[in-house]
Formats: structure tokens, sequence, C-alpha cells
């Protein structure tokens, strides 16, 4: 039975997730929405369950030169980087690779390197490569076969660090074993990599993806649902410390297997988590292959499930038995102005399994409220650097101050529900903790202390004319204040 793009009652009763829609507590969904794909990828070489997981590289200076790779995990498989009208444009052979993630600005020998890397079920290691932006070739940059310590490299994802700046990949087996693992350059410019946490979700896992900003790891247990875990090595990994997101048991949003995870990044910690609800192991659900939509903050409270289904003016079948799915918000010139979305697809009509690409605007609109559509976010954007020179330094600092008031969920640093001066005190702290290079003494004086931030407290203060603000009750808003913060804390 076809299933009509309709609004549901639960729509009307819903509220609102950073700009989006979020369902009214304890109310089922009662449809799925439609959604149109506009092109679809020449498909992967080899036939049978072959292709599996895709990630979407945004081109540095020209987005209609961004790329699609998707992996083939054929054991003469490798990952296929396809262009935005999904001509294959090349080929790097190296296995089996299965799920595949991409980061951008990686240091390695004294440069910025985006790095695609991916678990390699030939050898059961963690494969890196790094893209040409000129020719859109990958070249192997693993300074060595870097073999994991569980059974089988199955799921895998990155996750780069706000918290530390730092770099890690996650891979797991069909057994529900996770490791973290740690990536650096070496000294020849390569990527290495050393274990540092290892637990067990509880039965076969694959699809994971990382919240950078909020520093969430999310893993989908097949028959089970998704999980969040705190993605920092030093957070814990124990069954009291997750939390479930959804369950694909029945009352849930997903029906088993629950597969490919994504994040789409918007203003702020404003975005969604996405999820392939392929539904292979559960006959008749209603929500089989469908993509579930959530919220990224708070309690990641569902917001709707949509399915891709065939744009026979264009020639393309319809998606089902999804694995990996990939999103971004970010623009990718003329074909994708407003973000894309990505999904495998299964069974391809009259040809091996292929991935098939949706514009965000279509499944943003889909409903009503609209979910977020923001073309604003860059994913080469470091945490912290909101000038946009690609170094993290005291002029941020005063950048967000230009915003830190007029923000309601953003600005609140100490997570006490309201944006005031204890927020500015909570980020100096994190500043300081973090900042302790030269390019932070923005007075000369050959320290990074409060003073510094008393230097660009008048720039402030020009921006935040604000009661709260004013922390020693001069009866105005000025370096003062900003000093006072600073060294009441240290």
């Amino acid at each position: 039975m076809s299933v009509k793009r309709i609004i549901p009652l639960f729509v009307l009763l819903g509220g609102f997730c950073s700009g989006g829609f979020v369902r009214a507590q304890g109310l089922a969904p009662v449809g799925v929405f439609e959604v149109t794909p506009v092109m679809e990828t020449r498909p992967v070489s080899h036939s049978g369950d072959s292709a599996d997981d895709a990630r979407v590289w945004v081109h540095p200076t020209d987005p209609n030169r961004s790329v699609i790779i998707g992996t083939d995990k054929n054991d003469a498989g490798g990952l296929a980087v396809y262009d935005l009208a999904g001509n294959q444009l090349s080929f790097a052979a190296g296995g089996a690779m299965n799920n595949i993630d991409i980061r951008y600005n990686f240091p390695l020998a004294a440069r910025k390197v985006d790095i695609i890397a991916v678990g390699n079920r030939t050898n059961d290691s963690i494969a890196v490569y790094a893209i040409d932006p000129n020719s859109l070739e990958l070249s192997n940059i693993a300074a060595r076969t870097i073999s994991i310590g569980i059974e089988e490299a199955y799921g895998f994802c990155l996750y780069h660090s706000w918290r530390t700046n730092k770099y890690y990949a996650f891979v797991n087996d069909k057994n529900g074993q996770v490791e973290q693992w740690a990536l650096f350059g070496d000294q020849n410019g390569k990527v290495d990599a050393v274990r540092v946490r290892a637990f067990d979700v509880g039965s076969q896992t694959e699809g994971m993806t990382a919240d950078d900003q909020l520093g969430y790891l999310y893993v989908g247990e097949e028959d089970v649902g998704i999980w969040k875990y705190g993605a920092e090595p030093t957070d814990p990994a124990d069954d009291a410390s997750r939390v479930l997101v959804d369950s694909a048991n029945g009352g849930g949003h997903l029906a088993a297997d629950v597969e490919g995870l994504t994040i789409y990044y918007a203003r702020g910690t404003e975005g969604y988590l996405l999820a392939s609800s392929q539904g292979e192991g559960s006959p008749g659900n209603p929500l089989t292959d469908t993509f579930a939509v959530y919220c990224r903050e708070g309690n990641n409270e569902h917001l709707m499930n949509f399915r891709i289904i065939a744009n026979g003016a264009a020639g393309i079948d319809k998606v089902s038995n999804t694995d990996g799915i990939a999103v971004t918000s970010a623009p990718l010139g003329s074909r994708f102005p407003k973000g894309i979305f990505v999904a495998q697809d299964g069974s391809n009509t009259g040809g091996n399994q292929n991935f098939k690409a949706v514009p965000w605007e279509s499944i943003a609109t889909a409903i009503t409220p609209g979910l977020a559509i923001d073309v604003e976010w860059n994913p080469r954007n470091m945490p912290g650097d909101l000038t946009g020179d690609g170094n993290i330094e005291i002029d941020d600092i005063g950048e967000f101050g230009n915003q830190w008031l007029e923000t309601t969920q953003s600005g609140d640093t100490n997570g006490d529900h309201a944006v005031n001066c204890y927020d500015l005190q909570a980020l100096c702290s994190e500043w300081l903790g973090t900042m302790l290079g030269l390019q932070a003494d923005f007075n000369t004086d050959r320290s990074v202390d409060f003073r510094d931030f008393a230097v660009i407290g008048g720039r402030w203060g020009r921006n935040h004319l604000y009661p709260p603000a004013d922390f020693n009750t001069d009866g105005r808003v000025d370096f003062c204040d900003f000093a006072r913060l600073a060294d009441m804390r240290f």
C-alpha cells in the first residue's frame, strides 16, 4: 500500500526544536512523508550487496566540485568518487571498504588536510585517505596498516572533539564491540593511531556517527535501537551511562535493522540526527525503508520519518533496504544549493547497487512547520574560529562577544537556563584553559590572562549594553566587567 504525503495530527500538536518541528510527547506518528531523489550515482562495479556507505566532501573553493565518496565492500572493492551529477570520477582500490567518514583541518606535517577514513574489512584495519582538490583523486596517507583489536571492521565513524581539538576514529564489529582510536600525524606526514577506549554495546552494531560539537557518539544496535554515548575517551561507556534515543523493538520510530546514522549541523547547536530505518528484520513494519529525523539537542526528540520514492520523470527508482546515509547543510553549488541527503540503495532497479541524492530542502519542507535549512554552516570552520581566518585566537573571543547576549541557548555556557555575566565567566574559564599560546597574548605582555580579555573588553561592552552584564554595578557595561569576571575566576 502506498503511503501518501500527509500532515498527521501530531504535527498540529507539536512545538519547535531549534527552529524545527518537534513531536508532542506521547503521540505516535500516523504517517510517513515522501520525498523524491533528483540524482543517482553510477552503480558500483560489483554485484550483490556491495555499495554500503557514503559521505559528502565539500570542496574548499568551488562548491560545484564537491563530491560524494561511496564505499564498495566487495573483496575487490574500494572507494568511488562521484560528482554531483552522479558520474564516477575516480576509484581507489583497497579492499572491502564498509563504512566511511570525513573530517576537515586535520593537522599533518605543518598543514591541514581533509581526511577520509574507512573501516577495511579485508584486513580489519582503519584506512585513511586524502583527496586532491584539483584531480579529485584519493591517496592513501595511513602511516601503516592500522589493525584493530576486535573481530571485524564493520561500522565506522570519525570524531573531532571541539573540547580538545583532537581527532578520533570509532570502529565496531558484528558482536557489538566498539573501539576508539586517537588519530595523529607522524613525522613523515602520515596518519597513525593508537587505541584509547573499548566497550561493548551488546549485540550486532554497525551505523555510528559522532556529534563533534556536543560531544556525543550515536551507535545503532541493529535489533534494539539507537544509543547515545559520550564521545570523549574518558567518558564512561557502561550501560548506566548511555541513553536509548529510540527503539526498534516496537513503540519507537524505527524498524529493525537500524542502519546508517548521520548528523545535519546548523547554527549554534541546532540540527538533526538522521537514521536509516531499514526494516530488513521487521517484515510488514510500516516504518521499513524510511529515515527517522531527531533533534541534535536535548533528549533527541523524534521529528518525522520520510521515505524516498521513485522519480519517474528522471528515471530514478525508489530507495529501499538502505545501509549508509549522509547529509550536509553546506551549499553545494547550483545542483544542491541548500544541502544534500544521500542514501545507499540496496535494490537499484536494472543494475548494481548505487547511491541516491535528495535536496535537503525537499526533506525540510515536507513537514509543517518545516525543519531548519541553514546554508551558513561550513565544515572547515574550526571550533571557535568565528572570524574565519583559520586560527582560534583573541579576535574570535571578541567576535563571540558580539553575538553572545543576543542568543538565548548557545550563550548559556554554564547551563543555568539564563544568559548573563556568569556565562561569560564560564567562557573565560574555558578559554584560558585552552588558549595558552602567545597568539592569545593580546596585550603583548607574554602571558595569557584576564588582562588580555580586558583589552578587548571595550569592543565587547559596546555591543552588550545589557544590565545583566554590568558585573561591577557601576551603571555601565565595559572592559571592567569583562576583567572583573576573569579576575574573580583566576
